[in-house]
Order: C-alpha cells, then structure tokens, then sequence
C-alpha cells in the first residue's frame, strides 16, 4: 500500500474529475428549484465557498501529515470511538459510490437504452469501478491524465456550441428572491462537491509532497468550481428556469438542442461520454476510500482481497439504494445536510479537539522545563 504513490498533477486532476463528477447530472435540476433564474448568482457565490471548504480539508490534512483518515481519528478520538467513527465515514463513502453507479444506470436506462435492464447497466458500471479500485492509486491517477484533455475539449465544445441559442431574458429579472433561498442555492453547489472531499483524507497519505501542492490542488477546486457554475448558467440561459428545473439530466437535454447549420447536431450521445467519465472517477475514489478505510481499521496486509466481495456488494446495494429518480430527486437536497455534517462539522470537532490537546501538551512541557 506504501508503494501508491501520485504526483501533484495526477493528485490535481483527481480533485477536478471528483467536483465536477455527477454534478453535470442533476445540479442545474436542484439549484433552479430552490432559486429559479437567479440560479447563477448562487453558482457564482457557491465558487469561493466552495474555494475555502477546499482550503479547510487542505489545512486539516495537513495537521496530520502521512494519516489517512483511519488514523487521524484513531490519534484525536482513541481506538473505541475513533473506530466507530471511521465506520461511519466507511458507510458513507459506501453510500455515495453506490449512488454514483445508480446514477449512470438510471440516466442510461431512461434517456438513451429504455430496453436495457437496470442491472445490466449497474454490473457493467461496478466491474469497471472495481477494476480502476484493483489497478491501484498510481494507474488510476495516470488514467485521469490520459482523459482530462478529451474531458476539458468535449466540456469546452459543449458550452461553445450553445451559445447561439442562449438567450439572457431567462435570466431576468433578477434578485427577485429572499436570502433563504440564496443560500438554500449556495448548499446545493457546495455540498455535492466540494464538501463531499472528505474522502480525499484517504488519499493524501499518497500524494507526493512538492513545493507547488497547494497552489495545483486549489486552482484545480477553482477550475472544478467554475465548471460547474458555466454548467448551471448554460442550462439556465439555454433552457430557461421552467425546463431547467423540470429535467433532472438537465444537461442531457443540453446537448441534444447542439443544432449547427443542420449537419452538426445529435451530439450528445458522443458528449454523454463526459459526463459518464466524470462520475466514474467519482466513484472509483469513493469506493477506493472504502476499501483502503477497512484495510487500515483491520490491519490488513493487502487490500485486494477485498475487492470481489466489496464489488458484490456494491452491485447488490446500487440496485436497492433508492426504488426510482422520483424518491432520488426527493431525497438528493436533504442529502446536503448529511454532507455537511461529515465535513465540516465533524471534521472541525476533530480539528478542534486535536488543536485543544496540542495546546495543553505544549503547556505542561514549558512547565515541566521550567520546574526543571
């Protein structure tokens, strides 16, 4: 497991895959709900909030330099309850990379193979997970390098094609809504993304230390942020706040209104290919964290023993974790709150607690010196 280690680069192209991920699904859906046309103003807010939770992960890792996460509780919060806490962090990212595969068997089923069985989707969607899981950190980390030029051409193409059919009255007028609602909209953005990087303490341990880290990690945040605030204002100046709204895979429908001159168009079954990548690094960092967590809280030599029987799992829940897109489009915004309380509420406890025991042992070492 030591032997895992990624640079810088392939660590900032991870951090941009995983902001971006699923967001291109469904947030422009939510955001436009809880706002409607002023949907970019809380985009744009949501940016260097979003830019500081980056910070804040960034900062807490590095109080603890060379620990996962596992350890890090083990060191502030001791053996017990340190244990029971890192199974609960285990569950979620359980949870979430089970909802990452579901989400692209949902989409794919509903929008592009209506006669595909779900399940068929979602074996094809956890083998291809585990194996990136199998492969380790390092392949996996040069496989974003190989498709972040295919991802940020095919990305950029899509927001360039549209531009002839925005129209800025769907945006107007504007201001029209309550704070409530503003921040209600500035959640969105942020926790789906930004604050669900807690997972990332499973990785820092492996990122190679360079004098350039910070600056990549956070201009990488800045770029994912930025991505997903085009994405929201594109739907919103293209669609409108009533279709936006409406359509869960708002950015599907995004792509299949591309129409130039009447030879370029039906682009987004290529464009699709996006948004799927997107979500599968999402998930294989999720489902990564997940095996390397239990690896680390059982002391285990190897963590590819767990492969099989963790993927047989997965396969089994993302068939069960929600009974359709109605229940998922109901649940997803109180999902914010379960976000928000793994990061930062519980993070800034442990930050807290350990900063609180490090200035007390400090305090009876000067005092021992000084009796001395």
């Amino acid at each position: 497991m030591e032997k895992q280690v990624i640079g810088t680069r392939q660590f900032a192209i991870l951090v941009l895959f995983f902001i971006i991920g699923d967001m291109l699904w469904f947030l422009p859906s939510f955001m436009v709900e809880a706002v409607e046309q002023d949907a970019w103003i809380s985009a744009l807010i949501g940016v260097p909030v979003g830019m500081l939770a980056a910070w804040f992960l960034f900062h807490f890792a590095n109080q603890f330099p060379n620990m996962s996460l596992v350890e890090i509780n083990w060191t502030v919060l001791g053996k017990w309850l340190g244990s029971a806490l890192t199974i609960i962090y285990l569950l979620s990212f359980f949870t979430v990379s089970v909802v990452q595969i579901r989400q692209v068997s949902d989409f794919i089923t509903s929008q592009m193979m209506t006669e595909t069985p779900l399940r068929a989707i979602n074996m094809l969607m956890t083998i291809i997970v585990m194996i990136g899981v199998w492969s380790g950190l390092q392949t996996f980390a040069r496989t974003g390098e190989i498709f972040i030029m295919l991802f940020a051409f095919m990305f950029l193409l899509l927001i360039i094609l549209l531009m002839p059919q925005i129209k800025v009255d769907n945006i107007l007028p504007m201001m029209r809504h309550s704070f409530s609602s503003f921040a209600q909209g500035v959640v969105y953005f942020v926790s789906y993304s930004f604050l669900e990087m807690y997972v990332f303490l499973m990785i820092f341990p492996y990122v190679k230390r360079s004098s350039h880290l910070f600056r990549d990690y956070m201009l990488s945040a800045l770029l994912g942020g930025v991505a997903i605030f085009l994405i929201v204002t594109t739907s919103l100046l293209v669609l409108g706040p009533f279709l936006s709204r409406f359509h869960l895979f708002a950015t599907y429908i995004l792509a299949k209104k591309i129409s130039i001159g009447g030879f370029l168009d039906r682009l987004e079954a290529i464009l699709v290919v996006n948004f799927i990548l997107s979500t599968y690094f999402k998930a294989t960092l999720f489902a990564y964290g997940f095996v390397m967590g239990i690896t680390r809280l059982l002391k285990l030599k190897d963590y590819r023993i767990l492969i099989v029987p963790v993927g047989f799992m997965i396969f089994g829940y993302s068939y069960i974790v929600y009974p359709n897109l109605v229940v998922l489009n109901n649940v997803t915004p109180a999902w914010s709150l379960w976000d928000m309380t793994h990061n930062p509420i519980i993070l800034l406890l442990i930050y807290i607690i350990h900063k609180l025991r490090s200035t007390n042992r400090n305090r009876h070492k000067s005092e021992s010196s000084e009796e001395a």
